[in-house]
Order: C-alpha cells, then sequence, then structure tokens
C-alpha cells in the first residue's frame, strides 16, 4: 500500500515524459538575464537547440516545439512540428498562437488521417478565426488587443517530407552541405511578406488598384497604410475588418478612410518539399535574428560550431552585431535592461533543428520515439541577480536598532528615527489626551512611569461605635511589575511609527517610478522610426539612455529599502506589540488576583471588627 501511494506521489511531482523530458534532464531550459535557452535536446528526426532574447517590456516572440504524434489518432502520422510566433504590439496574439494552433493542426490531421498542406491551411485560418472571436469578445473592455497581431512560422517534418508555412518576415534556412565543395550552402525555404520587398509591393498594389496609399514610405521605411510593415498575419484585425477601425480604439491605429476589404492577409505561404541525406539542419528565426546576420553567416556558425548550444550562439552572434553597430560593447549591452533594449534590437527567436536522415527513415517505417514537447521563452521572469546592490552592515544595523525600538518597552518613549541614505526621516509623537482622568478613574496609560505603583483603594462601610454606618478605606499597594499600561502603549505607538515610514518610502518609490516612466516615454518619442540615426541624434539618445539606467538604479535602490522597513519595521513591530501585550495580559492576571486577595481581607476585617463589636456590646 505503501509503495503504491509513493508511486502515485512521484506521478505527481516528478518530471512528466513528452512535457518536462527524461528524468534528470534539464527539458525546461534555463535563464539567464533576459536570454532563455535550451541548449539541446532530441526530437523524432535528430537533435535540436532553442534560445530566446527578450528586448520589449513585455515578450512579444513565442515558440515550441513539438515531437511525436501529429494528430490525436494512435494511428496517424509521427514528427516534429516548430512554430516561432513573432508578436507586434503586444504577446497576446503570439500567445494565442502558441495555445491553439498545433492543436488545429492535430485535428484537422487527424480528420484527413495525413498530413498536407491544406491541413496547414485550415489550421491557419481556425486560429485566425479563433482570435477574431477572442477580439469581439473583448472588443468594448479592451480595444486595443484590435490592434494586436503576429507573424507565424512554422514547420513540420514528417514522413522524410518538410512543410513550412509563413506570415510575415520571420525566416527559415536550411544548411544543405555540398559533397564537392565540402561546404554548407544556405537555403531559404520561407516567402516573406515585408513591404521594404518590392514583390510585395506590387502584389499590394495589385489587390488595392484604388488605393494609392496602400505603402508608404515613412522615414525611408516602407510600411502599408504607413503603419505596418508586415502584409500578412494573424490578427491586426482593426486592418481586415471594417467594425474594428473605429472608436474606441484609439486614433493613431485608425485609418481616415472606411476599410472596404481587408488591407491584410491571414493566407500563408505553403511549401512541401522531400528531406534529401545532404540537408543537415534548419534554422528558424524571428526577424530579430536576420536583421544582423545573414542567411549564409547563420548558417556557418551552426556548421563551425557544436552542436551544443547552436541557438544561443546565433543569438549571442546578432546581439554582438547589434552591439557593434551602436558602437558600443557587447558586455554593456547586456547591462540594459528590457523595454529600453528595444532601441538596440528586436525580441529574437531561434531554434536550430538537425536532422538526421537515419532517423528521418526510421520515422517512416514507423518507429516511435519518446514525446517531446517544449515552449520557449520565459524571459519576461525576471529573477534576482546575487549581484544587486545591498545595505551596507552600517546601515542595516542602524535601520534594525531604530526598528528594535518599536519593541523596546522598557525605555522611555522616543522618536522613530530611521536614516537611509542619509535621508533622515523623524515622524513626531502621536498626540495624547492631555485631560485629567475623573475622580476615582485610573490615570490614562501614558501617565505612568516605569517606577509608578498602582494603589488599590478597597471601600467599605462598617458599623461605627455609634450604630451608623461608616466609611472605612482598606488599601493595597502593587508593585511595579504590574505598571506595564506604558509598555502596550509604546509599542503600538512604536509600531504606527513604523508603518509611517514604510508609508513615507513608498511615496518616494512611486515618485521614482514616475521618473523612470517619464524618461521612457521621452526616449520613445524621440527616438525615430528609422535605423538611420545621425552623430549629434545618436549622442542625445545615448546620454538620455545612460539617464534612464541611472533613474531604474534609483528606482531599484528604492524598492529594495521598501522592502527592507515592510519586512524589518512589521516582524520587529508586531512582535514588540504582542510581547508586550503578553506581559500586560499576565500582569493583568496577577493584578486581579491580587485585588481579590485584598477584597478577601477586607472581608475578614469587617468580619473580625463586627465579631468584636458584637461582643463588646
Amino acid at each position: 500500500m505503501l509503495s503504491r501511494l509513493l508511486d502515485l506521489l512521484r506521478a505527481c511531482w516528478g518530471p512528466r515524459p513528452g512535457r518536462d523530458g527524461p528524468a534528470g534532464s534539464d527539458f525546461s531550459g534555463r535563464q539567464d538575464g533576459l536570454l532563455w535557452y535550451k541548449d539541446s535536446g532530441r526530437h523524432v528526426s535528430g537533435e535540436f537547440s532553442m534560445a530566446v532574447v527578450q528586448a520589449n517590456n513585455l515578450l512579444e516572440d513565442q515558440c515550441q516545439l513539438e515531437s511525436g504524434p501529429l494528430s490525436s489518432l494512435e494511428s496517424g502520422p509521427h514528427g516534429t512540428f516548430v512554430g516561432v510566433y513573432d508578436g507586434h504590439g503586444g504577446p497576446e496574439t503570439s500567445k494565442y498562437i502558441n495555445d491553439h494552433l498545433f492543436q488545429h493542426i492535430k485535428r484537422f490531421t487527424s480528420e484527413q488521417q495525413s498530413m498536407s498542406a491544406d491541413v496547414i491551411r485550415r489550421a491557419f485560418q481556425a486560429t485566425e478565426d479563433g482570435f477574431i472571436s477572442l477580439v469581439t469578445r473583448q472588443w468594448l473592455l479592451k480595444p486595443q488587443i484590435a490592434a494586436v497581431g503576429s507573424c507565424c512560422l512554422i514547420g513540420i517534418v514528417s514522413g522524410g517530407t518538410l512543410y513550412v508555412a509563413n506570415l510575415g518576415d520571420s525566416r527559415v534556412v536550411l544548411g544543405r552541405a555540398v559533397k564537392a565543395t565540402r561546404e554548407v550552402l544556405a537555403v531559404q525555404l520561407s516567402a516573406e511578406h515585408n513591404a521594404s520587398i518590392e514583390s510585395v509591393r506590387q502584389e499590394l498594389r495589385s489587390l488595392h488598384p484604388d488605393d494609392p496609399q496602400i505603402v508608404v514610405l515613412k522615414h525611408n521605411v516602407w510600411r502599408v497604410k504607413g503603419i505596418i510593415q508586415v502584409s500578412r498575419s494573424i490578427g491586426d484585425v482593426y486592418l481586415k475588418r471594417a467594425e474594428f477601425n473605429r472608436e474606441p480604439l484609439l486614433a493613431k491605429f485608425r485609418l481616415r478612410d472606411p476599410i472596404r476589404k481587408p488591407i491584410l492577409s491571414a493566407e500563408p505561404a505553403i511549401t512541401v518539399q522531400p528531406l534529401m541525406p545532404q540537408d543537415k539542419f534548419l534554422i528558424f528565426a524571428s526577424d530579430g535574428l536576420w536583421e544582423h546576420l545573414s542567411n549564409q553567416e547563420a548558417v556557418d556558425i551552426v556548421k563551425n560550431h557544436p552542436r551544443n548550444g547552436s541557438a544561443r550562439r546565433l543569438v549571442k552572434t546578432a546581439l554582438q552585431e547589434a552591439a557593434k553597430k551602436r558602437e558600443m560593447r557587447y558586455s554593456d549591452l547586456k547591462k540594459i535592461d528590457r523595454g529600453v533594449r528595444r532601441h538596440f534590437h528586436d525580441d529574437i527567436t531561434v531554434i536550430v533543428l538537425y536532422l538526421d536522415s537515419n532517423l528521418i527513415i526510421k520515422a517512416s517505417l514507423g518507429v516511435r520515439v519518446p514525446p517531446v514537447s517544449i515552449r520557449g521563452g520565459g524571459a519576461g521572469i525576471r529573477r534576482r541577480s546575487g549581484k544587486e546592490k545591498k545595505l551596507t552592515e552600517e546601515e542595516e544595523r542602524e535601520l534594525l536598532d531604530a526598528l528594535r525600538n518599536v519593541g523596546d518597552c522598557g525605555k522611555e518613549s522616543k522618536v522613530l528615527e530611521i536614516d537611509l541614505d542619509d535621508q533622515s526621516f523623524e515622524l513626531g509623537e502621536l498626540r495624547e489626551n492631555s485631560s485629567k482622568p475623573a475622580s476615582g478613574s485610573y490615570p490614562p496609560p501614558s501617565s505612568l512611569s516605569s517606577k509608578d505603583t498602582i494603589s488599590i483603594q478597597s471601600k467599605s462601610k462598617i458599623v461605627g461605635d455609634n450604630g451608623r454606618m461608616e466609611s472605612g478605606s482598606h488599601s493595597q499597594t502593587l508593585g511595579s511589575d504590574s505598571a506595564n499600561y506604558k509598555s502596550v502603549s509604546l509599542a503600538i505607538k512604536g509600531f504606527i511609527k513604523a508603518t509611517r515610514v514604510l508609508w513615507v518610502k513608498q511615496g518616494e518609490q512611486q515618485q521614482q517610478k514616475k521618473r523612470v516612466d517619464s524618461l521612457v516615454k521621452e526616449l520613445d518619442r524621440r527616438v525615430p522610426e528609422s535605423k538611420l540615426l545621425d552623430i549629434k541624434h545618436r549622442d542625445l539618445i545615448d546620454k538620455l539612455m545612460k539617464k534612464v539606467e541611472v533613474e531604474k538604479v534609483k528606482h531599484q535602490e528604492c524598492m529594495k529599502k521598501t522592502q527592507r522597513v515592510t519586512l524589518e519595521g512589521f516582524r520587529i513591530g508586531l512582535l514588540g506589540v504582542f510581547e508586550s501585550l503578553t506581559v500586560f495580559c499576565k500582569d493583568s492576571v496577577n493584578l486581579y488576583e491580587k485585588i481579590l486577595m485584598c477584597n478577601e481581607k477586607v472581608k475578614v476585617t469587617i468580619e473580625t471588627e463586627g465579631k468584636s463589636s458584637r461582643l463588646t456590646g
């Protein structure tokens, strides 16, 4: 029974074959700052390597690799599916494709019981229709989702055949060996849909002969309607459906003229070709890579280095080229945070798929291998770096000492003062009720000192010698251990002061964040859409970016100090309150018991005096 329970627990918490890979493997990839990578893994037809680096505030690139069944039927085709989805305007569309496209591929493959170009075309259309339905549902609450879209590049290796489908300007390049020269030549397999290509502009003009502004040269960049560079995509429904080209969509996205026919298309360019023994590997990448590397340069890098880490090596080379173009060091580029990094390069996604002809033959003959499913990315998750600057030991000691005053119940009340970075926060005393207590009531806790004693007078009425009821008093003085009213008061006041310090620090943090956001907006406004900057403009932008980085460092410091005050203030402050309350309650019980003892003594005294008076009478 115990062994079965342990097996169940292993199944729940252990790695899942096909999703997390075999036990002990690092299948989910690794994170290094803004870079996510999976250096090596195995698929049905060979090995693979993946890497993604983030530049935007939100990672807009998505990618996936699925190896194993390509349909929901056991007898259906097997193979490897690769998808690279380069989003623009936000991550919503690329994430939607990542969640739905492959499932549509499997569904239509099951219906036809085979892989084909028609299956891929129907899957693309189903994904487009699904996202339009999502936009329709969210339109009133989130109108900007109509201006979000994504390029979509996929490759499928199945039965010795390679299927490639593309929307937008991502690219897949084949590395093909040439026996005669022992070289590996680059062969581009995907057709791109970017207005910078003359054939694409001609296609748009032929589809929209009545619109002279269908393509516009803006800041030396050709754009569709002067807005977007790609001519085909999933999403961007504000350029496909007239009902979304209106308010509440922002004016900068809306077209002046009504849309009579879709401006952008979701029809993929599909190629189908058999794989040859000389076909060695495929490089799938978003345009962020191809902006800095040519097809042949990328192929040479993969060919001349070990397979392990090939995708990460391509990303690093592209980043080095980006730094070189801006006349800066690669190490300095890596220090630039997301958002600002977008001014130097785009999000970059790379998947290198190695092709083993023997494994391809075995797979076509029905040999099955464990399935693999992995999604790249995760660069948007920021992890704490061990290199982050911490408070000095002296600052930390002063902070802790100041905060411990919150729970220091045996000392005189002090003004809580915390000094952080030579900024002194002095919090005044809380206003106290200065009115004197009513006659016969206890003094307020704040009026007691640690040396005060509490005198409890028990008044009773006794019979005097003259037979009248006379008022007498019996007093009992209690020790100073019961004077913990002040302790509780000081502890609560100290905790309130710590809370007010936290409030001040949070206000500073918010102000610093506003300064950073303001500078980032100014930077976005000043950087032109053209990539060709003169030296004077470039120096101005570089100075502004350095200022942004300085302000971001200050914001990070404010956040750390606020966190420190929060943790230490609440931990030590509340501890002092609870400790003083515990002592107070204990002493209150003792006080109550002493009062009872006083009353008992008073009763005994009364009874004794009564008996004495009766005996005397």
